[in-house]
């Protein structure tokens, strides 16, 4: 559907006419053929009169292609959104190295330890598992010959006691690869980490320590995590709780906050708390025991 050259319609609507042509230039079956043909002949009849003068129509188009704009805005908006949603998601699946060691067993070589964990990681380790608890036929393969001939007390021609040897070729060779699925998992059992795996779980260890020290930073400034208001709801061990007084379950119940001083640094100094600045907001008050 070519539009007039000099066709009053905004930018947008030009974009909308050129994205349904694309989307309807492979229809095939007639009734829906007419019905987009006819469909865009009358919006080029609008177009034509809009161009040749006609302010009613050209008042249509333009809130027209105000509305376009600001539906693609609001799409455009939309797929941020889902994209940050998406990004966070992902991020908060992702493996992290926690700084410590997964140590090599039989199953696995020397691994970083990761949350969570990866899960091919884990299902590599499951199958070795489940490989190394199979039993094995060798002793009823090498039996098979020497009762073939004593089934039920009936004497039955032999067929593979003369040939013993062909008759456990394959199990031997099962047994040699069994064999070498020991070796392998002797060498993984004994694999060390190598130099580059230990720096790596290292710095993963300082940066824990440096994160969780920004952390505690924020709290400080009054910012709440999830980790500040499990440690508030705590409470003492029950055989503690037992025999504290009230002024003593309040003390503790305060002593929890993130705070270091006013009244809460009073608490944690009554108690004796190693406070980052013991001075900070000190009050003549002292709090009663």
């Amino acid at each position: 559907m070519p539009l007039p050259k000099t066709c009053s319609c905004g930018v947008k609507i030009r974009w909308r006419i050129s994205v349904l042509f694309r989307e309807n230039r492979h229809l095939l079956r007639y009734g829906e053929t007419i019905r987009a043909l006819r469909k865009a002949q009358r919006w080029r009849d609008i177009f034509v009169r809009a161009k040749e003068g006609d302010e009613h129509l050209q008042t249509v188009l333009q809130r027209y292609d105000k509305m376009i704009e600001a539906k693609r805005d609001k799409e455009k908006f939309k797929m941020m959104l889902i994209e940050a949603i998406e990004w966070r998601e992902k991020m908060k699946r992702r493996a992290i190295l926690t700084g410590a060691y997964h140590r090599p067993t039989l199953y696995n070589r020397p691994l970083p330890r990761m949350k969570p964990q990866p899960v091919h990681v884990t299902a590599t380790i499951r199958r070795l598992e489940r490989m190394a608890g199979r039993p094995t036929a060798g002793a009823d393969v090498r039996e098979k010959p020497h009762t073939q001939s004593r089934q039920d007390g009936v004497q039955v021609d032999p067929v593979f006691s003369d040939a013993p040897k062909e008759w456990e070729e394959f199990i031997n060779k099962q047994m040699y690869d069994i064999r070498q699925t020991f070796e392998r998992d002797a060498a993984r059992a004994t694999t060390p980490y190598s130099p580059e795996m230990l720096e790596m779980i290292k710095a993963a260890r300082r940066e824990k320590i440096a994160n969780k020290t920004r952390e505690r930073e924020r709290e400080r400034r009054g910012q709440v995590f999830r980790k500040t208001l499990k440690r508030q709801r705590q409470g003492p061990p029950a055989h503690v709780l037992a025999i504290m007084t009230e002024r003593q379950k309040h003390m503790d119940k305060v002593s929890r906050g993130v705070s270091e001083v006013g009244y809460v640094g009073q608490v944690k100094r009554a108690l004796g708390f190693k406070l980052r600045n013991p001075d900070a907001g000190r009050q003549r008050l002292e709090v009663g025991g």
